[in-house]
């Protein structure tokens, strides 16, 4: 027997009748479609597939946001940054923060 991934499963005739509405049924959550009984596919909505691609890139990113945090930071003067009509070298070397 095979496990079925997800909560919700529809049959494949049902699925190559409608398809559209079984997407529509099964809202954003995901659904496996079955051939006599056992899992044959799986189907995403448009959101879904767009969840799962931005939580994929949340996991890629996580170890560049993890270093970045650790690198070494300076203090600026944003007032003095706006004096200056914007961000120069010059303005890492201040101490304070306004």
């Amino acid at each position: 027997m095979e496990e079925i991934l997800t909560k919700k499963s529809t049959s494949l005739s049902a699925f190559k009748a409608n398809p559209n509405k079984e997407v529509r049924a099964a809202g954003d959550q995901p659904f496996c479609v079955l051939t006599n009984n056992r899992p044959s596919f799986y189907v995403l909505s448009p959101k879904a597939y767009d969840d799962l691609l931005e939580y994929i890139w949340e996991l890629k990113i996580s170890p560049t946001v993890i270093a970045a945090q650790s690198e070494t930071t300076h203090r600026v003067d944003i007032a003095q940054i706006l004096a200056d009509g914007g961000y120069s070298q010059s303005a890492t070397d201040h101490d304070s923060v306004a």
